[in-house]
């Protein structure tokens, strides 16, 4: 008979303050140095509502797990991690992060409807709300899968993470993991990253590396890398390079905050870059389509930032769309990255690295090198243990919804993206993508 899970086990599912991804906390010093008294309102949205719906059961414990944030606080270990990877924190951000603590019960409003359809409000300082939301979105993915859905088990993970590893290697893609949001679990995701690791070590990192299968037919300047991790708490576990950008809702908020959501990408990005001179330095294209991106990515911008990343819409489209921009900037694109990250499989990265070799190859250089972030797929890619069925991981966000009291929207390259209160996603459109009328 399986043994009922610990109290302890039951209620804390997160115990550092650093399971969170990097670009979390690069936000939160940029918050800390520019807006430190702006009020914001995030919404919890599950994209695919007819499917996993939450027992009262699940919904009790995640109520503990979620309040027991605040028992979390940055240790002396954890600084000094931070102060030796991560040079582009200042010693007032870490003073700043060493006295913070969560406190959910103000800030976190929270029900559950008959159905089981989860509601979650975040509301409060930008600067005190800015980290709950990956460590909020792993814990309802957790929860739901250790109390509702538990026909599944750990079988294999480990040598499906090799495997993938090996097949990226080997295909030439460089890859970061990216995949705490949606984690089926803590321990899955850390299994997954010290798998990762594993691979990468023999096939890039040890003289092990001639033995391997497949290594005799893939000279080593053509393997890829695992590059490293968004988890700052598994980078710091595991000794790999915390990996980040920037979020949809830096761009989304600055739209309010400089009272001009036509040229808000432009505004979002100069702006960050008056935080990070040379540091964090790949713009994320997608927050109200990347034809608007486009339209603000002017020369001194293009040449400020080393890299764009694809977060929606077709990827092959995309590349097509950024070479043609740095022509036009004249800039040479070859010195330029495109870091993939939507919705990835292990196969899709394959497919995009081969389609960028082959239009290499058409062009004769001039193409952006590209790299891949992998979430959801290395974190939550399981089967039914019954019936060998898709078990189909959670498609949930959680995405600012207004900003000192005026609502902000992020449209994306894919309508079923869009996100925000539906008449300033109306308005919106008229602005970005006037030829539809309707979210």
């Amino acid at each position: 008979m399986e043994q009922e899970p610990s109290v302890s086990r039951r209620i804390f599912a997160i115990d550092s303050l650093l399971d969170n991804d990097l670009y979390k906390f690069s936000m939160q010093q940029a918050v800390l140095s520019l807006y430190p008294g702006v009020n914001v309102t995030y919404q919890y949205r599950n994209r695919s509502p007819q499917e996993h719906r939450y027992t009262k059961e699940a919904y009790e414990i995640l109520t503990k797990r979620i309040e027991a944030l605040a028992d979390l606080a940055l240790t002396p270990d954890e600084r000094t991690f931070l102060e030796r990877k991560c040079p582009f924190f200042t010693s007032k951000y870490l003073d700043y992060l060493s006295a913070f603590r969560y406190t959910p019960k103000a800030h976190i409003q929270m029900s559950l409807s008959s159905s089981g359809d989860l509601e979650i409000w975040i509301k409060g300082l930008w600067l005190d709300t800015i980290l709950y939301e990956v460590p909020i979105l792993a814990l309802v993915s957790e929860t739901y899968f250790e109390f509702v859905e538990t026909d599944w088990d750990m079988e294999g993970q480990e040598e499906q993470a090799e495997t993938d590893a090996r097949q990226l290697i080997l295909g030439g893609c460089k890859f970061t993991e990216f995949g705490t949001r949606r984690r089926r679990s803590r321990e899955v995701q850390r299994a997954v990253v010290e798998s990762l690791k594993k691979a990468n070590l023999e096939l890039n990192g040890s003289t092990l590396g001639a033995d391997q299968l497949g290594c005799n037919r893939v000279a080593r300047e053509e393997r890829g890398e695992l590059l490293g991790t968004s988890n700052v708490y598994f980078a710091m576990k595991y000794d790999l390079n915390p990996i980040g950008t920037v979020a949809h809702e830096w761009t989304m908020a600055i739209s309010v905050l400089e009272n001009d959501l036509l040229h808000a990408n432009g505004n979002a990005l100069r702006i960050w870059r008056r935080c990070y001179p040379t540091d964090f330095g790949t713009a994320l294209t997608d927050t109200f389509g990347t034809a608007a991106f486009l339209r603000d990515f002017d020369a001194p911008l293009a040449e400020s930032y080393t890299a764009v990343r694809q977060d929606s819409g077709d990827p092959r489209e995309f590349v097509l769309a950024i070479i043609e921009q740095y022509e036009k900037l004249n800039i040479d694109p070859a010195k330029k990255l495109i870091v993939f990250s939507d919705g990835l499989t292990v196969q899709k990265a394959l497919e995009l690295k081969s389609y960028v070799k082959g239009l290499r190859r058409q062009r004769g250089n001039g193409v952006p090198d590209v790299s891949f972030g992998i979430g959801t797929h290395f974190t939550n890619n399981f089967r039914v243990k019954s019936d060998g069925a898709k078990s189909r991981p959670m498609n949930i966000v959680i995405k600012l919804y207004e900003c000192n009291g005026r609502h902000v929207v992020k449209l994306s390259d894919d309508t079923g993206k869009f996100q925000g209160d539906e008449a300033a996603v109306r308005e919106a459109l008229k602005v970005f993508m006037p030829d539809r009328s309707t979210p």
